[in-house]
């Protein structure tokens, strides 16, 4: 299996500085694609702006028509996020079955899905057996090449099934929900307590392999 593949959670409180950081991370990504239900990417330079639900035929019409190298932003209604992001994930799993096949992966094969307003796309509740998609790409979305960025501001109001999966957290400055709070000091550990409230916008801790280390992102 290729390396790459990798599932990253972004969390911070309003104006700490996420969009910034996940714009940074997707950069250079070849293959990007956005669920993105706020419109933040609506005027992103470089995007393919693909109306919102149930344009999905549209949606595969862009993906096909670029394959090698796409951005996509995908601006989806605001009624049942959770079942217009279960079926983006069977369009791009049918997309990348070839990767599934294959013993392994390169760079080039992989896709990044960015789902903005990760709580609201998978929520920290029990959801109808009929809406899958999300998590078998948060269990088994490597083997396809599928990279995922979840990005919210609520982090307990994500589902474990993308929490407890990620592979590696940046952390901004919280807002003052408790169960948020105390959520980021689970990720990042007591010791941190204090140390969320130090950080300025754009200020990030990372954490990855147990390894946690500062960051700041620029503008630009």
């Amino acid at each position: 299996m290729g390396k790459g593949a990798e599932r990253i959670g972004v969390y911070g409180g309003s104006g700490s500085g996420k969009s910034t950081r996940t714009k940074k991370l997707i950069k250079d990504r070849k293959r990007v694609l956005i669920f993105d239900p706020t419109g933040e990417y609506q005027h992103e330079p470089g995007f393919i702006q693909v109306g919102r639900s149930p344009n999905e035929v549209d949606l595969q019409r862009a993906i096909a028509a670029n394959r090698r190298g796409f951005r996509i932003a995908y601006q989806c209604s605001a009624q049942n996020r959770p079942m217009q992001l279960h079926r983006l994930c069977l369009i791009l799993m049918d997309i990348q079955k070839k990767v599934f096949e294959k013993v392994s992966y390169t760079a080039a094969d992989m896709v990044t899905l960015v789902v903005e307003e990760m709580n609201a796309g998978l929520p920290n509740h029990n959801l109808p057996s009929e809406i899958y998609g999300m998590f078998e790409v948060c269990a088994r979305g490597r083997h396809y090449g599928i990279e995922v960025i979840g990005v919210a501001q609520r982090l307990a109001g994500i589902h474990a099934d993308f929490r407890g999966n990620t592979t590696e957290v940046y952390i901004l400055r919280p807002g003052d929900d408790v169960n948020d709070r105390a959520k980021t000091v689970g990720l990042l550990g007591t010791q941190y307590k204090d140390k969320i409230d130090e950080l300025q916008p754009l200020e990030y801790f990372h954490k990855k392999n147990g390894v946690v280390t500062r960051g700041k992102d620029k503008f630009g």
